[in-house]
């Protein structure tokens, strides 16, 4: 008997579709591909594809992935500059196949499902997710990005990780940091708004996630502006799975008395506080400030805390503050119906009424709390909210101090080096004599083999302060390396070899 098939017309299903139903769907089994008067196969096994052993490429793909998986233990660290490059070579075959693949446009296509007809020598997995992320925006113009979601006014969400995938290489930090801010649904302009990306980036990345199902347009319901009360459901389920997960890898910092009683405040006041009070930000909170209180509250308070908090079975109260939370979240996040809001709250921003001295100095209280949250959640290893409330407090009262805590945290991310040499300049432009500045940025130019630089910084750091040992010592191994060059012996000595 043979294995059952799916059999298709490629104009009227494109191989990319194929692809991605078959990966999404942890399908086993050839795809067979007759196309311009040739026959191809693909190979899948639980979804992602794989070359047999005897393909012109399969030797390469073997050692790019053994290195790539290789580079992961060994006590490498992510943005270490060897691992960012066999990212690299595996990202440059997986584009490559991905090309090959797209030019499959004409033909047929049969699916013989099992894995009877698979090779016994298949290498692989290939990044299949990348592959299809590729392989969907290759060729297309930014416009037609632009426009693949309906327009900028549509308001996006992230819909989660995969639940499957041995997936090599990863998301990006941009990808990240875009799924991250999607968590509760924005539109793509105020995503542009935001976003440290140029546009045409932030429209690649959208929509190579939105290929492989991690973000998705959210439904209008109404024209109207929707009731306070009016929260989708599916929302809030989809963030309580969410932070589920990321609870399940990183729980919350706090020792479990110190949580009990944090949860016990909560639940003795909840009833009694508005949304701005329930999240502990000012009615003028910007987004990113309702993001950052939200992500903390929610963690604090989500039902999956329930057995480290001993309370297993009486999750009821953890749920009531996680939905009322996220609530929260939902209504002042989105502009219209915090406007809403704030007229049935009779909230009075105000703003208009209080002296330039007291706005200022409100701002200032602000940022110095902002300080003393991100110290505390720092301590807890939240670098990422920690980061987002630095950020806040550095815009909204730039000193040193604010910038030189948000650049170390920076700087513990490889890939946010370079974001911390600005950071730590920006430092450097409000107290040009800080030593601890100056020691910083040339200790990170040293790092990103900036040694010209580096030398710059160590050498102020020691006018400043002669007795700095570290800088002295760190000056003067720079300045010898300097001399010596990096072909060894002195520098007459290279200017007059012999050759």
């Amino acid at each position: 008997m043979s294995a059952p098939e799916i059999s298709g017309n490629l104009a009227e299903r494109p191989i990319l579709e194929v692809v991605h139903a078959l990966h999404s769907g942890g399908a086993t089994g050839v795809l067979e591909v007759d196309s311009a008067g040739h026959r191809r196969r693909l190979h899948f096994r639980d979804g992602e594809l794989f070359l047999p052993g005897n393909h012109p490429l399969a030797r390469l793909l073997a050692e790019q992935v053994e290195e790539v998986r290789g580079s992961h233990g060994g006590g490498a660290s992510p943005g270490d500059a060897a691992r960012e490059d066999k990212r690299r070579r595996l990202l440059d075959l997986v584009s490559r196949i991905a090309g090959v693949i797209l030019d499959w446009r004409d033909g047929v296509f049969r699916f013989q499902i099992g894995a009877v007809g698979l090779p016994a020598d298949l290498v692989g997995p290939l990044p299949t997710r990348r592959l299809l992320m590729v392989a969907s925006t290759r060729g297309v113009e930014d416009a037609e990005l632009a426009r693949r979601f309906g327009g900028e006014g549509v308001r996006l969400v992230s819909v989660g990780k995969p639940q499957k995938g041995d997936d090599l290489l990863g998301l990006t930090p941009e990808e990240s940091w875009l799924l991250e801010r999607l968590h509760v649904p924005m539109t793509v302009v105020d995503l542009l708004r935001e976003s440290p990306l140029p546009p045409e980036a932030v429209h690649l990345h959208l929509a190579q996630l939105g290929t492989v199902g991690l973000v998705a347009p959210v439904p209008e319901r109404t024209s109207q502006p929707p009731a306070e009360g009016d929260v989708d459901a599916e929302v809030i389920s989809r963030l309580g799975d969410r932070l589920a997960r990321e609870l399940a890898e990183e729980p919350v910092g706090f020792e479990p008395e110190t949580h009990r009683a944090m949860v016990a405040d909560l639940l003795a006041r909840v009833g009694g506080v508005n949304y701005y009070e329930l999240l502990e930000i000012p009615p003028s909170a910007p987004g990113e400030e309702v993001h950052a209180a939200y992500e903390r509250l929610a963690r604090l308070v989500h039902p999956a805390n329930a057995r480290r908090l001993e309370i297993e079975g009486k999750e009821e109260a953890l749920r009531i503050l996680f939905e009322q939370a996220t609530r929260a979240y939902l209504v002042l996040s989105d502009p219209e119906r915090r406007r809403v809001y704030n007229q049935r709250q009779l909230i009075e921003l105000a703003a208009t009424e209080r002296t330039g001295a007291e706005r200022q100095l409100e701002q200032r209280e602000l940022a110095r709390q902002h300080f003393e949250r991100a110290a505390t959640l720092a301590a807890a290893s939240e670098f990422h909210f920690a980061i987002e409330l630095l950020q806040e407090a550095s815009r909204i009262d730039p000193r040193p101090e604010y910038l030189v805590a948000l650049g170390r945290l920076q700087e513990r991310n490889p890939n946010w080096r370079r974001r911390a040499v600005e950071t730590y300049r920006s430092a450097l432009q409000l107290d040009p004599d800080s030593v601890e500045v100056r020691f910083a940025l040339g200790r990170l130019y040293e790092e990103l083999e900036e040694l010209d630089r580096a030398r710059v910084q160590f050498a102020a750091v020691v006018r400043l302060r002669p007795g700095h040992r570290e800088a002295t010592e760190r000056l003067g191994r720079l300045m010898e390396g300097r001399v010596k060059g990096p072909g060894g012996g002195g520098l007459f000595d290279r200017i007059f070899r012999r050759t």
